[in-house]
């Protein structure tokens, strides 16, 4: 908290200069992205809304969890409700401003009607299927499949581009599968366990595609 209140207490000078005038603009917006202290600066500036939020439902029929600008609520449809239409109230007062195009409330069939009674005019999206959420997936078990299945289509197809890169410049292939290309998988298959089965196609384009073209020869369990 002081680290952050001596760094952003006062606004960075901005220099506008030519070469016969010096002057100085302050820059109010805040931590720009990519800084180390934007995470930590922005979970102060949400808290008291969080807060305020808690005290808004019955605690043990709503819980909230929050990443950065990511709100998310689970719980009862009615504490869920008043949670929302809380969080449309003040949040723009603290600068937050809720977007029901890109909300969405993920139920369970046999609730599917009466949570679209409930939300009716919220401009939310009500389904009992399933939606992205942080780089995985909540849903149904038919949903996560095709989204898992969907995904390691593209995966297999950056694999087998980046094995042709790798026929010529094998070096910088293997850089870019070890420092980018897998984190996109590592990252899916550790917020989604049980997809193993899923991801046989994506071994086989590494196995079959990717190591032969960077070692140039076929590869074996041997």
């Amino acid at each position: 908290h002081r680290f952050i209140a001596n760094t952003y207490q006062k606004p960075a000078m901005l220099v506008v200069s030519d070469k016969e005038k010096t002057d100085y603009l302050g820059s109010h917006e805040g931590c720009t992205q990519g800084d180390v202290a934007a995470m930590a600066f922005y979970a102060l500036g949400v808290k008291p809304l969080i807060t305020e939020l808690s005290s808004s439902v019955n605690p043990s029929a709503c819980k909230q969890i929050w990443y950065a600008d990511d709100s998310t609520a689970t719980g009862k449809l009615i504490e869920i409700k008043k949670w929302w239409d809380f969080l449309c109230v003040r949040g723009p007062q603290y600068g937050y401003h809720p977007k029901p195009s890109k909300t969405v409330l993920i139920v369970k069939e046999d609730c599917l009607q009466i949570a679209k009674q409930i939300f009716k005019g919220c401009g939310i999206q009500v389904t009992s299927r399933g939606e992205r959420h942080l780089g995985a997936v909540l849903g149904t078990e038919e949903f996560r499949k095709s989204y898992v299945e969907d995904k390691v289509a593209k995966w297999v197809r950056d694999v087998e581009q980046l094995a042709d890169i790798g026929k010529d410049d094998p070096q910088a292939a293997y850089s870019a599968f070890t420092k980018a290309l897998c984190h996109r998988w590592i990252f899916v298959r550790r917020t989604m366990p049980g997809i193993s089965d899923l991801l046989t196609p994506l071994e086989a384009a590494i196995r079959q595609s990717f190591l032969p073209a960077i070692i140039g020869r076929q590869v074996s369990d041997c």
